[in-house]
């Protein structure tokens, strides 16, 4: 099952109270932390250089998802953003 292969999760960009859109963000946060995953809540402004971001659940919005990772060993919730951006990751049958 894809949840025994999620190894953190990350909510991409709108910080909380910066969009009405950091509220829904807020909420996943609570919601993985309350399920005992770690969650992480980035931007583009963030330092990522030391972040491992191997099979990472990324959750973002298309207004700022443009430096999120992409990776074809993580899995992506994406609304609102730009799908070719996305294309280049292999689909994966789980």
């Amino acid at each position: 099952m894809i949840q025994d292969k999620i190894k953190q999760v990350v909510l991409w960009g709108h910080k909380l109270h910066s969009h009405s859109h950091s509220y829904i963000h807020g909420a996943f946060y609570k919601a993985f932390t309350f399920l005992r995953y770690k969650t992480l809540w980035l931007n583009n402004l963030d330092n990522i250089s030391n972040i491992n971001f191997e099979e990472t659940l990324f959750i973002t919005e298309g207004q700022v998802d443009q430096n999120i990772p992409i990776r074809s060993d993580c899995y992506y919730v994406i609304h609102n953003c730009d799908g070719k951006k996305y294309e280049t990751i292999p689909k994966k049958i789980n």
